[in-house]
């Protein structure tokens, strides 16, 4: 099962575990150690169901040793600078038996490729392509060696590795991800603002801007539990 150490953080170690291990009978967790900006919806979560992932850095603390005289290195997310994301995690599953896998995603790195465009794709026209390190380039592969052989000495059982190759035009700077059929109008609910000025100005329009807020809130809720069946009426036909 694949986690990010957000998931980790927010749920709790112990929690995850349990729900991987006893309800979903699944005896590895492979956690993302390295990966690249994204906005996911966490229905699960209990501190935040939207969250933006900390893209171009790593989870774990890397051994810079690795990467002495090397023009790439990792940036070490705030959560690995606070603690040890899969260090942790390698304690208390293999006190319960469990595999540890980790996710890494080499190539597909906004935060080096700004700072270093020189190591990024480039088309035709000269363009660099900020997000996507270039394969081909001596720089990208010495890290891509680094990083690999870095992450393996954590003890993991097994590397699952992303973004080895060149990406194309399409793939994108960011990605979103909701793995929830929300409908139509869970998707609007979404999207609605409250903010303290957008209640404020509800307000001022004679709308109930807490029980509005309150009734949202408590819709987007079951939709997170419950499956969503087919919806009618104008948002649905969008």
């Amino acid at each position: 099962m694949f986690a990010f150490a957000t998931d980790l953080v927010d749920e709790g170690l112990g929690v995850v575990l349990d729900n991987v291990q006893h309800r979903a009978g699944v005896d590895e967790l492979t956690l993302a150690v390295a990966y690249h900006d994204a906005r996911d919806i966490f229905p699960h979560s209990p501190s935040r169901k939207v969250r933006y992932l900390e893209g171009g850095t790593v989870f774990f603390r890397p051994d810079k040793g690795r990467y002495d005289g090397l023009r790439l290195r990792p940036r070490v997310s705030g959560l690995a600078r606070r603690g040890d994301p899969l260090g942790e995690l390698r304690e208390a599953a293999d006190a319960r038996g469990m595999g540890v896998n980790v996710w890494v995603v080499f190539l597909h790195n906004d935060r080096l490729g700004f700072e270093q465009p020189e190591c990024t794709t480039q088309n035709a026209f000269g363009d660099r392509y900020l997000t996507d390190l270039c394969p081909a380039n001596p720089d990208v592969r010495a890290f891509a060696g680094a990083l690999a052989s870095d992450v393996a000495g954590h003890g993991v059982s097994n590397i699952f590795a992303e973004s080895l190759h060149f990406h194309g035009l399409g793939h994108g700077y960011h990605h979103e991800r909701y793995f929830e059929n929300l409908g139509a109008v869970g998707t609007f609910l979404l999207g609605l603002c409250f903010c303290e000025h957008c209640l404020e100005a509800a307000r001022d329009a004679g709308v109930d801007a807490d029980m509005v807020h309150h009734s949202v809130r408590g819709e987007l809720e079951r939709r997170f539990e419950e499956e969503t069946e087919g919806e009618t009426g104008e948002l649905a036909q969008e």
